[in-house]
């Protein structure tokens, strides 16, 4: 919070620094995109982490700050399920187990959380491909 002179009004008052109000909208949206892709995933649509991120991309204005919203979004929205059903017993560590398995990689603990990781990683990089996306449409809907 800071103090700002408003020299129409003749008046100071007490306002959020506009910078820090950009990082807060940027936070709120990687949430909110979250909570979507959440969604979306429980429907089975894996892609819509990516048109998550082209909403962000679109309307989030700053790289990091779009980074930033992209990836909680994308590792919020497909880490938070995996990690809930994981406390509600459902197994998901012996299942990644079998897929590391299936991969090549063994049958231990850690090449199952291995690919819990990657798991975080794709719907990271589906959000981010999706930011960039929506950035550079409008960067191109501004010249």
């Amino acid at each position: 919070m800071v103090l700002a002179m408003d020299p129409e009004m003749n008046r100071v008052t007490l306002s959020t620094a506009p910078g820090r109000t950009r990082w807060r909208t940027a936070v709120l949206a990687g949430i909110v995109g979250a909570l979507v892709t959440w969604l979306a995933l429980h429907f089975g649509l894996w892609w819509g982490s990516f048109v998550v991120g082209v909403l962000l991309g679109l309307g989030v204005r700053g790289g990091l700050r779009i980074v930033l919203g992209a990836g909680l979004g994308g590792l919020l929205g497909w880490g938070l399920p995996l990690t809930l059903r994981g406390a509600e017993g459902q197994p998901v560590v012996p299942v990644a187990k079998t897929l590391a398995g299936i991969l090549g990689m063994g049958t231990s603990t850690g090449a199952g959380l291995a690919i819990l990781g990657v798991m975080g990683l794709i719907g990271l990089m589906l959000t981010l491909c999706g930011a960039w996306l929506g950035a550079a449409v409008r960067r191109l809907r501004q010249v």
